[in-house]
């Protein structure tokens, strides 16, 4: 991707976040009927070292949260989810915190102490995915223990 192009993907992405990031973190469109919807993750930038917000689509899974981007280890909050893995993130207009594994391409493969079907998932669709260039995280609250079943 040229320098103007990825210039220009990155400020669309501003734009897009900052006309739906309020209306996210009210709570719209937030997983609860449906399993999947839209979250805002909260990471610390790993350059600046102040909070940067950005509305992702996300599932809840085994009291969980999975976050993802199309656009891989490109997304900033990848990135700073990597340097700094404690988030805050706002779900159905409630404000949590949490700490968050990453799946990115050329990253270790997550531990196997999750329960069978959550290892199964990152084993199967979400490395599928993630062989595809896309990045996921796994948000764990803080207040829960990230070995549960």
């Amino acid at each position: 991707m040229t320098g103007t192009a990825r210039e220009l993907e990155l400020q669309f992405f501003q734009n897009l976040n900052a006309a739906v990031e309020p209306w996210i973190k009210a709570g719209l469109g937030s997983p609860g009927l449906l399993p999947v919807g839209l979250v805002v993750v909260e990471t610390i930038g790993r350059k600046s070292h102040t909070p940067r917000r950005t509305p992702l689509a996300g599932v809840l899974f085994e009291e969980r949260l999975i976050v993802s981007t199309v656009r891989g280890t490109r997304s900033q909050w990848v990135r700073n989810a990597l340097a700094t893995p404690e988030v805050r993130y706002w779900l159905a207009g409630n404000e949590q915190l949490g700490t968050a594994l990453v799946l990115a391409t050329g990253l270790d493969q997550p531990p196997d102490s999750y329960s069978p079907l959550f290892t199964r998932l990152l084993r199967g669709p979400l490395a599928a995915a993630v062989a595809l260039d896309w990045a996921f995280a796994i948000i764990t609250p803080l207040n829960a223990d990230p070995f549960s079943n």
